[in-house]
């Protein structure tokens, strides 16, 4: 049986017979009611309607001293998706102390009001709609089906329903929205407060003041501006204005109504005790604690019969127990009954799974809170823990608990809320290693790659959780077809395996696949194969808004942290080469980096997450650092049919020729910058007082060293630097048929970069024979060199330090900025010695 209808079975189980007339009656409306008048809108806001439906008069009214609710509302159906949507009308009820009276259903046409309300058109239900989440709450649906609705009708309707919940004890709370997201044109609540319960007001996202006549307070809004969705808002941060009431003052007012509903001290079944002293003979408190939790997680399943007063007091633990059912609060009053046997303290905390930090903005109220968990303290230290997690492992520092940011205690003597988060070992961590063994590229043989994935903390939670409610041939196969994305035709060599290890928490997976086609034509360079190793995983951790025009903060994966390390197996030898891609901002950490050696390229990637979500000014930033991540996840090979071997070191012959012309050209110029002048008469020779400073003396030794130096490290770092260049697997890439810019920028660049060290290297081999022979045309020479190379210098800094992202601007700035300080002062100190010391000239006058 599939889980829907499994569900619907269990919902009938349920339901229990009950007449109408012990859910609802039909009265007139109330004396005190004062509803407003209910007219047909002067105007329809059509652009801004939903579902075809105006929901134009929300009109309430809640006496506290009654409990009584006056609701009286109005709608206009505008199209004919408002007829399917707009013609029922749902009341929920809960009989176990609740009353409902429907007052009227009237239908506004052609300026004619109608009365329609009748027992034949009502009908009560009990839906259970939040049993898809094992929730069973009891109460009933009142639905009203107004027959004949037609486009353009005006519907009102309104009703009364009296009583609240006795296990509040008469505490009185009330919260209601002041804008929703699609528009309204009256909202009006009134409350009529009770001298003996006064109530504290809290406005959120609005300034609107009530209007007091008596004991009645009343607040009125009149066509307010609607609440601006967006893609991604933290489920924390509410978007929406609203008022809340409350008669507690303070937190201490709900611990004290709290602590009577949980009663560790209650008898227990012979069962259970036996089971507590088996985790009793457990060598320390701690792992006894763990057990005792572990016990709670895994013998009873969660499911919360919430009727009634158990919709905040927990059943006897006794009782959840034999039943092997229970809900939250159940679980803890379970567990902490277990902790008392065992001599351990602990105590339930109330907190808000929805709203998480966020509730420390709320009034003090009951209902600040939709979940309880459990504090167990030893020795002076506490953890945090959820009793309806399951797949928890390892001791409680392994324990993860949500960041639910906030929560109170229930102890006597509480009065603040807590701070309720995560332990930082819990966090856990997803570590995957990653093994190609790559084929030849007319793929003769499969690829192989092997994936080892070792899961700790919360990580490993979730994926026990995963592999216990899916068969290994259902997750076999989901793999299968993640993988084929990227690499049709994978194939698995074997089942995935998993190795638990529950007392460390850590679970290890590992996964083989053989990839019979990873080479694939580039159908844009013909003659080119082309196979891309890509990390689909790191890729999934980076997400971003669609709009970065935000009015809402952006949410983030948190907790997340997941590291990567591919090792990349190639046929032959790769040139040695690495790059890198590191961000680190205020939302995440990221790294790839790529680095091959010999025939192996190794890539470590890394993300983590360092916040929950990101400023909703900050979210272009963001955006921008998240997209560049994005992109460098993936490590590309290529390799050109008819040339030379992409895994053979070869020359490029386009490269060698360029290399040739460069040394021949820079030759012929330096022998006719030579020769030019030689039928010159010889200078006059110098002063007699300058005679004795001919030769290569003072700071011409200095000139002499560096340009004998010059040539030397040239000959070095173009050994270095032009290698690379000069395979044919550099720049092949870039060439075929298809001839365009983007094709020959990179060849262009590889051969001015080799004419520019080839003509540097034969100027300096120039410079040192110009040098030792004393020929009067080094100076200019000199000159020139040290000028271009100032500039070059120079023209490089501004390129690279524009071309910078914003982040590593300041490290690009650090690491340039000597060079450029070195040239400028170089040709500061020898251009003007060139031009006017009386050594140089009295010694290059050949």
């Amino acid at each position: 049986m599939n889980f829907p209808a499994l569900i619907l079975v269990v919902g009938l189980l349920f339901v229990r017979s009950i007449s109408a007339a012990e859910i609802y009656t039909i009265t007139p409306e109330p004396g005190w009611a004062s509803p407003l008048t209910c007219e047909a809108p002067e105007s329809v806001p059509e652009s801004e309607i939903e579902n075809g439906v105006y929901y134009f008069l929300i009109d309430r009214f809640t006496r506290v001293a009654t409990s009584e609710n006056y609701g009286h509302f109005a709608r206009m159906i505008v199209n004919e998706a408002g007829i399917q949507n707009g013609s029922e009308i749902s009341i929920i009820v809960d009989p176990s102390y609740e009353t409902l009276e429907l007052h009227k259903v009237d239908v506004l046409r052609d300026g004619r009001w109608e009365q329609r309300l009748s027992p034949a058109i009502v009908s009560v239900l009990q839906r259970e709609t939040q049993m898809e989440n094992f929730v069973l709450d009891g109460r009933y649906t009142v639905v009203i089906q107004i027959p004949d609705v037609r486009k353009g009708d005006v519907i009102c309707y309104s009703f009364t329903r009296t009583g609240s919940n006795p296990v509040m004890a008469g505490h009185f709370y009330l919260s209601f929205d002041l804008g929703y997201h699609s528009p309204q044109h009256i909202m009006r609540q009134r409350v009529e407060s009770d001298p003996d319960r006064p109530f504290k007001i809290r406005q959120h996202g609005t300034t609107l003041e009530p209007k007091v006549t008596g004991r009645i307070s009343e607040w009125l809004a009149i066509d307010t501006p609607l609440i601006r969705q967006e893609n991604g808002v933290p489920h924390w941060v509410i978007t929406h204005r609203w008022i809340e009431l409350s008669d507690m003052a303070a937190w201490a007012n709900v611990v004290d109504w709290a602590v009577p509903l949980y009663d560790f001290d209650q008898p227990l079944t012979a069962e259970l005790e036996e089971k507590i002293s088996g985790i009793a003979e457990l060598p320390t408190a701690e792992e006894q604690a763990a057990a005792a939790l572990r016990l709670v997680q895994e013998e009873v399943r969660y499911l919360g019969v919430e009727t009634g007063v158990n919709s905040h007091q927990p059943r006897p633990a006794s009782e959840v127990f034999t039943k092997r059912y229970g809900d939250c609060k159940e679980k803890v009053a379970l567990l902490g009954a277990v902790l008392r046997r065992l001599g351990i303290e602990s105590h339930p905390v109330l907190v808000n799974s929805q709203f998480l930090k966020t509730v420390r903005t709320f009034l003090p109220s009951p209902y600040a809170f939709d979940h309880v968990i459990s504090e167990i303290v030893i020795g002076g230290k506490s953890w945090f823990v959820d009793p309806t997690r399951s797949h928890q492992r390892g001791p409680l520092e392994q324990i993860f608990v949500p960041a639910f940011g906030y929560g109170l205690r229930v102890r006597p003597g509480e009065t603040e809320l807590c701070k309720v988060e995560p332990i930082p070992a819990s966090l856990g961590t997803t570590r995957v290693i990653q093994d190609y063994h790559v084929s030849d590229p007319e793929n003769s043989t499969p690829s192989r790659m092997e994936i080892t994935t070792t899961f700790t903390g919360q990580h490993a939670e979730d994926i026990r959780a995963s592999l216990a409610g899916s068969s290994q041939r259902a997750r076999q196969d989901a793999y299968l077809e993640f993988y084929a994305r990227d690499f049709p035709g994978i194939e698995s060599t074997a089942p995935l395996t998993y190795v638990d290890d529950p007392k460390s928490n850590v679970l290890t997976m590992r996964e083989s696949y053989l990839i019979p086609a990873l080479w694939k034509d580039n159908p844009k360079q013909p003659g080119q194969r082309v196979a891309e190793i890509r990390q689909p995983e790191l890729e999934n951790q980076l997400t971003w808004p669609a709009q970065n025009q935000r009015l809402w903060p952006f949410q983030l994966p948190w907790p997340r942290h997941y590291s990567l390390r591919a090792n990349i197996h190639l046929p032959e030898d790769w040139p040695d080469d690495e790059t890198a891609t590191r961000i680190r901002n205020p939302w995440f950490d990221f790294a790839y980096v790529t680095r091959t050696t010999g025939n192996r390229v190794e890539i470590e990637g890394h993300y983590r997450a360092l916040a929950s979500m990101v400023p909703a000014h900050e979210a272009a930033t963001y955006s921008a650092d998240a997209k560049r991540a994005w992109e460098s996840v993936w490590y590309p090979l290529t390799f050109n049919t008819g040339t030379a071997s992409v895994f053979s070191w070869g020359v490029s012959a386009l490269m060698i020729v360029t290399a040739a012309a460069t040394l021949i050209l820079s030759a012929l110029g330096l022998w006719l910058f030579c020769r030019r002048g030689a039928n010159d008469p010889p200078p006059l020779p110098p002063p007699p007082e300058d005679h004795h400073l001919i030769g290569l003396g003072g700071w011409l030794i200095l000139v002499g060293i560096g340009v004998v130096v010059s040539p030397l490290a040239l000959s070095v770092v173009a050994v270095q630097e032009m290698g690379s260049f000069l395979n044919p697997r550099t720049w092949d890439g870039f060439a075929g048929s298809d001839v365009s810019v983007s094709t020959l920028l990179p060849i262009a660049t590889a051969a001015g970069l080799i004419a520019a060290v080839c003509g540097f290297l034969v100027i300096s081999f120039a410079l040192v024979f110009l040098f030792f022979r004393r020929s009067r045309r080094f100076p200019g020479l000199f000159i020139i060199v040290t000028i271009v190379e100032a500039l070059m210098t120079l023209g490089l800094f501004f390129v690279e330090l524009s071309a910078a992202e914003r982040s590593a601007a300041a490290e690009v700035f650090k690491s340039h900025v000597g060079d450029v300080f070195r040239s400028i002062i170089g040709a500061a100190i020898w251009i003007p010695y060139m031009l006017v010391s009386r050594r140089v000239k009295a010694t290059f006058r050949r």
